[in-house]
């Protein structure tokens, strides 16, 4: 579990209300990621290292917020794709909202439940998120053949 919660708590509600958290280009994302780094002097790279006057060393925490965005970074990309076609495939208001506000939420989640440690929440909301993509799929897959 991250050691510093109130720290990343308060640093969280403070980006959550700032205008980059509303920004689409993971800007809030990377702040978290760049504040983390910077407040506990960890650098996984010698250049960055060198600016702090720091060793290179890794922690748990730190390495954790970069696990969960190559966690998103390898499962949102496929889901615009699956999703820009699904759309093609004109299905109700009511499917169309279920799987991409769906989707989003399981996302948002298993990342929350990544940073906090929570199994099996985050193994749950991955679950979901997965479901509803290959839903989206199969339809794809059967609307177009």
């Amino acid at each position: 579990m991250i050691s510093n919660v109130s720290s990343v708590g308060t640093l969280v509600k403070r980006l959550v209300t700032s205008s980059d958290a509303r920004r689409p280009d993971g800007r809030a994302a990377r702040r978290i990621s760049k504040k983390s780094s910077l407040d506990f002097k960890i650098f996984a790279n010698p250049e960055d290292a060198r600016i702090a006057n720091v060793k290179v060393k890794t922690d748990e925490d730190v390495e954790r917020v970069r696990r969960a965005h190559l966690n998103d970074i390898e499962n949102i990309p496929a889901y615009w794709v699956i999703s820009l076609i699904f759309v093609l495939t004109e299905p109700t208001a009511f499917t169309a909202k279920v799987c991409f506000y769906g989707f989003t939420a399981a996302r948002v989640l298993h990342t929350f439940f990544y940073l906090n440690s929570l199994m099996p929440y985050r193994g749950i909301s991955f679950i979901i998120g997965q479901i509803l993509n290959a839903f989206m799929a199969i339809r794809c897959v059967i609307f177009f053949i």
